[in-house]
């Protein structure tokens, strides 16, 4: 039973992130604008690539975070062609594509040195500070456009209901000594990361409403 759930769950996991992915390329290229928050997008597309190809691991997970490496780079292609525009800075805008490269770069660096030095052979000890830190960047994201440009309600619900079929396969991991973290902070941070999906959803609807946009509409 408890090896169905696990199942179960990874599939809600994968299948929801995918869709969420799906939108947020979509509606990026609908809208000229990327759907991740830049910080959280070098984070994720750094994570993905060196549990990708510079890790000794079972090649199971290096697929699964192949598979999601490649839609991050989609989501990347939006914030390379669209990103320019997401800021009034004149230093930002003129030079947003070294901007965004060297960011992708010092992220590489950092996330690397950081599972190295920590052996964090299958990255649970930099997800469960990256986690809850993507749902957090999302409502910034929001809150700082004032609007619901690259987003939608499916977007944030396929996030919400993505994280919270990870749950059960990261408790799993740990038990079988994949994620060196505690239980009890496994289950912290992602109530944490639950709530920020909420709030974020809640955000969300607010400003559509706000604006004259049905959220359901908007695909």
């Amino acid at each position: 039973m408890v090896e169905q759930f696990h199942t179960l769950s990874s599939l809600i996991l994968t299948l929801f992130w995918i869709v969420a992915y799906i939108l947020m390329i979509r509606r990026g290229l609908k809208d000229r604008s990327y759907g991740i928050p830049m910080v959280a997008l070098c984070l994720n597309v750094s994570w993905e690539f060196i549990f990708t190809f510079l890790t000794d691991i079972e090649m199971s997970y290096r697929v699964a975070n192949g598979l999601f490496l490649a839609f991050d780079l989609g989501v990347l292609y939006t914030c390379f062609r669209f990103g320019r525009d997401d800021f009034d800075w004149p230093i930002l805008k003129d030079h947003f594509v070294a901007f965004l490269t060297g960011s992708l770069a010092l992220s590489l660096a950092g996330v690397y040195l950081f599972v190295t030095s920590f052996g964090d052979t299958y990255g649970g000890l930099f997800a469960a500070i990256n986690t809850p830190l993507y749902s957090a960047l999302f409502i910034a994201m929001l809150l700082r456009r004032n609007s619901v440009k690259g987003q939608s309600l499916y977007i944030a619900l396929a996030v919400l209901i993505g994280d919270a079929g990870g749950y059960l396969p990261t408790l799993f991991a740990q038990q079988q000594g994949q994620v060196d973290v505690p239980p009890t902070w496994i289950t912290t941070y992602y109530a944490y990361t639950l709530l920020l999906n909420a709030v974020y959803l809640a955000l969300y609807c607010y400003v559509a409403r706000r604006d004259g946009i049905n959220p359901w509409k908007r695909l």
